[in-house]
């Protein structure tokens, strides 16, 4: 049972993978700081993936295999703008793009038809 794991035996890299353990995750695992590796994956786990703590460092992967409560989705963080450089002085450019497609008029000459003839301009 993953409950009784305490978070003293718990190293940096803890691979739980193929173990057959049942019940929750405890909340108490996310408070170890030291995780960096956790794959619980192909066990019988249940309840809520944790999102916090050291969590937000595992993926989906980690957690395969289980009959856990997926994670709720969180937006993506607000795109910041990057400020120019300075090395970028003098080589920037600036200005809107405007694209069109240009398309040819007039009358198509059709394959029956004789030659066309233009009435001659008068001067």
């Amino acid at each position: 049972m993953l409950a009784s794991l305490s978070i003293e035996t718990v190293a940096q890299n803890s691979r739980l993978n193929n173990n057959s353990l049942v019940g929750n995750i405890p909340m108490s695992l996310t408070t170890v700081n030291s995780l960096q590796v956790l794959d619980l994956s192909n066990n019988r786990l249940t309840g809520p993936t944790p999102v916090n703590g050291s969590f937000q460092l595992f993926t989906p992967i980690s957690f395969a295999n289980n009959q856990l409560d997926p994670p709720p989705v969180l937006p993506p963080p607000p795109a910041t703008p990057t400020p120019p450089s300075s090395s970028s002085v003098g080589n920037s450019a600036t200005g809107a793009i405007a694209g069109g497609v240009a398309a040819k008029s007039g009358k198509k000459k059709s394959k029956d038809s004789g030659p066309v003839t233009t009435p001659a301009l008068k001067t």
